[in-house]
């Protein structure tokens, strides 16, 4: 695959804004037998600087993208992890603050995570997942009672994170207002 850059930038390309920071961090994985495997966190710009502030937090990728969307003032500051962020960085509490989002076979298990764990997420994005094909319809009423929005969009395109990073760019905005 080549990635052509776009004029003016598109939205995961990088572009004259402030931006955030990744790290990564190893952790040993309960879930893998205590195989170490890194975790990267991105944190968006003025973390460090904002001490006293604590963020809500999205289970994903996705740095540039949300770089971008938030010097577009599109979307709210937030920190993308992996879990264990609560013991090392300054997270806001409560479920109105934790989403979770994946592409392909992550998607599936967001969608498994998120809607078995329905009082940690207030959101669950699925992108390029497998999912049943009555989902939109099976899933609504569980979460209408639970207040949660929701949209099933069926979309084209190749089962690509090209496709994914278009979709992050639409989900991130509607997180956390």
């Amino acid at each position: 695959m080549v990635e052509v850059p776009a004029d003016p930038p598109a939205l995961w390309q990088a572009r004259d804004v402030p931006h955030g920071a990744v790290e990564i961090n190893w952790r040993k994985s309960k879930v893998l037998n205590g195989e170490t495997r890194w975790v990267r966190i991105y944190t968006p710009p003025g973390y460090v600087a904002e001490k006293d502030r604590r963020y809500p937090v999205l289970a994903g990728r996705a740095n540039f993208i949300l770089d971008n969307l938030l010097a577009e003032k599109k979307a709210v500051p937030m920190i993308v992890v992996m879990p264990f962020v609560e013991s090392k960085y300054r997270v806001a509490p409560g479920r109105q603050n934790r989403a979770v989002a994946e592409l392909s076979m992550g998607g599936g298990q967001s969608l498994q995570i998120g809607l078995g764990h329905l009082d940690l997420f207030s959101s669950v994005g699925a992108f390029s997942s497998a999912a049943p094909a009555d989902f939109e319809t099976r899933f609504a009423e569980l979460l209408d009672a639970r207040g949660i929005r929701h949209t099933y969009r069926a979309t084209e395109g190749l089962h690509t994170y090209t496709v994914w990073r278009q979709y992050l760019g639409e989900f991130a905005p509607l997180l956390f207002k």
